[in-house]
């Protein structure tokens, strides 16, 4: 693949997350985003059905998660790397996942902060900024 094209589409992949994140806040009304905004920490969490907000933090984990790896893939051109990330991304949703509603069900104040981290890595593309750097000291250290 020409550079200046791959370039052009990882800046596109960038700008996509970005589009992601702004459109969620816009059609995806997030009870637990107006609480961490709102209230303080230590409140009780509000009542959150939870089918639809599995739902909303799904869809948002994926988007990102299959724009995340078209980046990866596009900056190392490396079907091993596209590998390791949907093995990681799909396990680290489940553990993500089962933590997160489990806090939810428990519904302490005292989690409320692990909750908000949890929620925060379910619906940003945060394991992007982790992968990137990864794999790029990786390649360096097999040259």
């Amino acid at each position: 693949m020409h550079r200046l094209l791959r370039i052009s589409l990882i800046i596109v992949g960038f700008f996509s997350l970005i589009i992601v994140r702004f459109l969620s806040d816009k059609f995806l009304e997030d009870p637990l985003k107006i609480f961490f905004e709102t209230n303080s920490i230590s409140s009780v969490l509000p009542k959150i059905d939870f089918w639809t907000q599995f739902l909303k933090n799904s869809l948002l984990f994926f988007s990102n998660e299959i724009i995340s790896i078209g980046i990866l893939f596009l900056f190392f051109l490396d079907k091993n790397v596209v590998k390791f990330a949907l093995w990681f991304y799909q396990i680290a949703f489940v553990i993500l996942s089962i933590s997160f509603f489990v806090l939810l069900e428990i519904n302490n104040p005292d989690y409320n902060r692990i909750l908000f981290y949890i929620r925060r890595f379910l619906i940003h593309p945060i394991f992007l900024l982790v992968l990137l750097p990864a794999f790029y000291f990786q390649k360096k250290k097999e040259i």
